[in-house]
Parts: C-alpha cells; sequence; structure tokens
C-alpha cells in the first residue's frame, strides 16, 4: 500500500481560477453534489430583484433546487442571498417544491449554527467545496455535504392522499378537466404506453414505464395547463408564438400550454409531441411517438 499526499488548493486565492468555471463544471455534471439524479435547468437566472441565482437544478419528485456557488468562506450576504432567491422562486413557481442549496470553499461553524437555525423553517443544504491539485493542469474537486435540508411536515401530507380522488375532489371545474388529460395522454402516448402519476402538485406521466416529471398537467377552474420541461426548440416556438395559450420559459426551459378543450390541443399537437419526444429522449426513452 502506497500513501501519497497532495497539495490542497484554495480556488478563491487563485487567480487563473474563475467561479463561472466552477459553476459550468457543476452545472454540467450535478451528480457531483450527492443530491440524486438532477436535471440541469439553467444559471446565471435575473430575479425581479435584480440578482441572479447561478443555478437551477429539478429532480424526479418535483423538487427544484436554487443552488448558490461563493468561492472562499460563507458570508451573511451569501446566506442570505441564497435564502431571498429561494424565496421568492418559491412564490413565482408554487407547483414545485423548493430547497435551497448554499455551496462554499469554508463553511465555519459559526455559520453552521447560523444556516441550522434558518433550516428548522426553510429546506436548506449546505455543502463545502474543497480542492486538490492533481497534476499541473488538472484540479480535484471534493463536495460533502455538511448540512442536510429538514423540511418541516404538515397534517395535509398525512391525511390527503395524492391520486385521482384527490383532484376529483379539489373543485367540480377540476373534476370536468380530468377526462381531457386522458384523452390528450391517448393522442400523445397511445392507449396503453402510459400511466398518470397523481401528485398534490401536478398530474405527471408514467410512459414506457418511466417516470416523467417533465411533463406535467395542472387542471385548473377554467383552463387545463400542460407544461414540457424541456429545452428550447427556437423552429417550433416560433411556429406556436400565434397560439393565445402558448408562453415560453427559456430561461427555465420549459413550455407552458393552456387549453380549454381538445380543439386547443389539436391544433398543437404535433409540435407538442415533438417536444414530448425531445423530453422522452433526455430520460432515456427510445420509443417513437
Amino acid at each position: 500500500m502506497e500513501f501519497l499526499t497532495q497539495q490542497s488548493v484554495f480556488l478563491s486565492k487563485d487567480k487563473k481560477i474563475k467561479e463561472c468555471d466552477i459553476r459550468d463544471y457543476i452545472f454540467s455534471h450535478p451528480n457531483v453534489l450527492g443530491l440524486g439524479d438532477l436535471t440541469p435547468l439553467s444559471k446565471e437566472i435575473t430575479q425581479p430583484s435584480g440578482g441572479r441565482i447561478d443555478m437551477l437544478f429539478s429532480d424526479d419528485d418535483n423538487n427544484r433546487y436554487e443552488v448558490e456557488l461563493q468561492l472562499g468562506r460563507t458570508d451573511e450576504s451569501h446566506i442570505i442571498r441564497t435564502i431571498e432567491y429561494w424565496d421568492i422562486e418559491r412564490k413565482r413557481y408554487t407547483q414545485y417544491n423548493h430547497i435551497a442549496v448554499i455551496i462554499a470553499e469554508e463553511i465555519t461553524s459559526r455559520f453552521q449554527n447560523v444556516i441550522s437555525l434558518f433550516n428548522n423553517h426553510i429546506p436548506l443544504i449546505a455543502i463545502q467545496l474543497s480542492a486538490t491539485q492533481i497534476s499541473e493542469d488538472k484540479i480535484a474537486l471534493q463536495f460533502i455535504r455538511v448540512m442536510n435540508s429538514i423540511t418541516p411536515g404538515t397534517d395535509e401530507e398525512i391525511t390527503v392522499p395524492s391520486d385521482r380522488k384527490y383532484w376529483e375532489q379539489r373543485h367540480p371545474k377540476i373534476k370536468e378537466k380530468l377526462p381531457l388529460i386522458d384523452q390528450i395522454s391517448d393522442e400523445l402516448f397511445g392507449q396503453g404506453n402510459y400511466s398518470l402519476n397523481y401528485t398534490k402538485q401536478y398530474i405527471g406521466m408514467i410512459a414506457y414505464d418511466t417516470r416523467m416529471s417533465t411533463v406535467q398537467f395542472d387542471p385548473k377552474v377554467k383552463t387545463l395547463d400542460l407544461r414540457i420541461i424541456v429545452e428550447e426548440n427556437p423552429e417550433l416556438t416560433q411556429r406556436m408564438s400565434d397560439f393565445d395559450g402558448f408562453d415560453n420559459y427559456k430561461n427555465l426551459n420549459y413550455y407552458l400550454f393552456r387549453f380549454k378543450n381538445m380543439k386547443d390541443f389539436m391544433d398543437l399537437k404535433d409540435d407538442i409531441k415533438q417536444l414530448v419526444q425531445d423530453a422522452m429522449r433526455n430520460k432515456g426513452i427510445t420509443e417513437n411517438l
């Protein structure tokens, strides 16, 4: 057994290393954070307050991760900024569960105590980043979770099931939208190739035995909303831009459609199928629609 020692690198003090390079590496390799199978959504997202979220990720459990990176030691402004962006996003996009993530090279015991106070009320994860010089042009990064999020439970989570009956009981007008979901799903996937995945926030899809949180139905009183989380297709965006119930949130990598009836969907069926096909391919599903 041979033992080796390697030189630690303080990224914030190395003038050749830029924070944006570390951010881009994390965004391209989200598994290094140890938070599960994350899907990169966007980076450098401008907020209404004027700031920018460094990175935004999602997972198959309807979670959104607002991630802030800081080289060097974390400080008060970094913590406040992380919580502020998390709070803005959870109010803007209530259909998701939001988790704040703070990454820094040094998270002192003092700030761990501060973060732990917030963590009783805010789902907040703290990750410490360390770096080691491997060779002249190679640096190894290590991400250690020093604090897990604590999400307060609610009575609703215990007493209200997430199934079709739950949605039927929410509102008579919402109940009327459920057969429309069935019809659209049949048109998109074909009977027998899918099942619906009911959650409290949206109705998702299990297609070809794979759970797809990237295709989400959200029945409203007046409309049926369909969200497709996928990178923008400029050609399709241009083609669908005249449809009244269409929005493209390109900074968050998702499309939103609002249907009042089946005709609204059929007018865009082929283009929506292409977006769903792209979303399936991103999940490793090779079947053709």
